[in-house]
């Protein structure tokens, strides 16, 4: 494709794009969009990864009157908080390092599909930089058109405890930095990674007794 084409191709998804918003405006009753998020950056026909929902059924109208329809970024916040924490002493590495840590990559999800992770994390008592990736928030969320997601405790939890499964795997990581004496250079950040971990494994056990 040339780049006249893709160009082309732009402008034909920003308009598609555009009449769209106004239609599910309209759809709403609002006179103006509201949280919209990233819904330019992705195409008309986009499908939420995570809830299956598209935009037009993504769409609701706010207590203000205006349209929300937000698509946003999701991420593994421990990735980033390594990533925070880490860059100053570790520099280039970073990139690798704090890719290591990950345990999802970012991908664009809708707005409620975000705020379920949250409410989910607030109600299995998840460390502040734990996040559930798309897959499993798509496993424990009752999902409706046009209206916030229901969180399913028990399933957030089922998806939680697999979840604590896959950090010790992130353990066995952190272990790997601290034979390459990484840990000596960034002392207090390390054992902060490492009592995250510590905390993980623990409520592990616990819920095994």
């Amino acid at each position: 494709m040339s780049v006249f084409d893709l160009r082309k191709d732009e402008e034909w998804q920003r308009h598609r794009n555009e009449v769209l918003l106004k239609q599910i405006m309209f759809d709403h009753g609002c006179q103006e969009p509201g949280a919209i998020g990233q819904f330019h950056a992705v195409s008309a026909d986009w499908a939420c990864p995570c809830c299956h929902r598209k935009k037009r059924e993504i769409g609701r109208r706010d207590r203000n009157g205006r349209l929300v329809c937000s698509i946003v970024e999701h991420h593994d916040h421990l990735g980033d908080w390594v990533w925070t924490k880490l860059r100053p002493v570790l520099a280039d590495a970073m990139p690798v390092i704090a890719g290591a840590w990950q345990r999802f990559d970012p991908t664009l999800i809708c707005q409620d599909c975000n705020t379920a992770d949250t409410v989910a994390k607030s109600l299995v008592q998840a460390p502040e930089m734990f996040s559930f990736s798309w897959r499993e928030i798509n496993s424990f969320i009752w999902v409706q058109a046009n209206t916030k997601h229901r969180v399913i405790p028990g399933m957030a939890a089922k998806a939680y405890e697999k979840a604590r499964v896959e950090a010790r795997w992130l353990a066995e990581r952190a272990v790997a930095l601290k034979n390459a004496h990484l840990s000596n250079q960034y002392g207090e950040e390390f054992q902060l990674v490492e009592r995250l971990i510590e905390t993980l494994r623990d409520q592990q056990e616990r819920k095994m007794l």
